[in-house]
C-alpha cells in the first residue's frame, strides 16, 4: 500500500493539509495523520480511517496505476450523459439597453420561440432520454430577455413538468 501520487501533503506553520487532486478535495488533517501518511507508517492510522482513505483512493495498492485510472475518470465525466443541460432561446428581444450587450441588433424584433418549437425540443429530449441513461435534464431559459416570452416559459415548464420527462 502507498500514497496516491495525485495526493499532496502540505505543512504550513504547523498546520497540516492534504490536497487530494484525485478527488478534487482539500482538507486540514492532524499532525499524526500527516506524518503517518508522509512517512508511509500506515499501521499508525486507525482502521476505520485507513479504510476510508483506501475507499477514496488516497491510499492505494502498490500496483494501482492512478494516472491511468484518473484519465479514465476524466473520460467518463466528459462522456457522462446522465445529466444533460438544454438551453431554450425563448426570444432575442430585450427591453434593456446594456452597454455590453452583444445581441443589441435583435432589440425590438418580435422573435419568440413558438409552442411548436418547444414541442419539437420536448420530443427530441424524450427520444434522447429513451435511448440513453439520462436521469436528469436541466433547462436554461435564455434570450435577449427570456421573460419577454413569459407565455413560452409557462408552456415549456408545463410541458416538461406535466409529462415527467425526467426519470428521477
Amino acid at each position: 500500500m502507498r500514497l496516491n501520487k495525485l495526493v499532496c501533503l502540505y505543512n504550513a506553520e504547523e498546520k497540516y493539509w492534504i490536497i487530494d487532486n484525485y478527488n478534487g478535495k482539500i482538507g486540514k488533517i492532524d499532525k499524526e495523520l500527516y506524518f503517518a501518511l508522509k512517512n508511509g507508517r500506515f499501521e499508525a492510522i486507525p482502521n476505520d480511517l485507513l479504510e476510508e482513505l483506501k475507499n477514496l483512493n488516497i491510499l492505494i495498492d502498490d500496483d494501482f496505476d492512478e494516472f491511468k485510472h484518473y484519465k479514465m475518470k476524466i473520460f467518463n465525466a466528459k462522456n457522462n450523459i446522465s445529466t444533460i443541460v438544454v438551453t431554450l432561446v425563448l426570444t432575442r428581444n430585450c427591453n434593456f439597453s446594456c452597454i455590453y450587450c452583444y445581441e443589441k441588433d435583435y432589440k425590438g424584433l418580435p422573435l419568440y420561440m413558438s409552442s411548436e418549437v418547444i414541442d419539437a425540443a420536448y420530443k427530441f429530449l424524450r427520444d434522447f432520454i429513451t435511448k440513453n441513461d439520462t436521469k436528469r435534464i436541466e433547462i436554461i431559459f435564455y434570450g435577449g430577455e427570456p421573460l419577454l416570452n413569459f407565455e413560452g416559459i409557462k408552456y415549456a415548464v408545463d410541458k416538461f413538468k406535466k409529462t415527467r420527462i425526467t426519470q428521477e
